[in-house]
């Protein structure tokens, strides 16, 4: 009984995952809740294909018009997962984030 409900529900968590509609932001939120609760090793492979196809999505575009907890939370979970990143995202975000506190402060 217990085994067929964890089944579902480790069914539905890749469905989610694999979400094509899923916009990249909430898919990394999903993926970083998956790995505090410490269920992570699970759905390894899963997480492996979404991070692929969000390094697909963005692209170049990685880190241009984001929110610095969207790139903080991408450049964090790939770093985690092995892959290859620069700090220059992070650096974009904070020359935005300073132009931005400027403008602020000017008003």
């Amino acid at each position: 009984m217990y085994e067929d409900r964890a089944r579902k529900l480790e069914d539905e968590v890749k469905w989610m995952i694999h979400e094509k509609s899923a916009e990249p932001l909430t898919l990394l939120e999903f993926i970083d809740d998956i790995q505090r609760l410490g269920l992570g090793y699970r759905f390894e492979n899963d997480i492996k294909r979404s991070l692929d196809k969000i390094l697909l999505l963005e692209g170049s575009n990685a880190g241009k018009g984001e929110s610095l907890h969207h790139t903080a939370l991408r450049f964090r979970i790939l770093k985690q997962h092995g892959y290859k990143v620069t700090q220059d995202v992070l650096r974009l975000s904070q020359t935005v984030m300073e132009t931005s506190s400027h403008a602020f402060a000017k008003m």
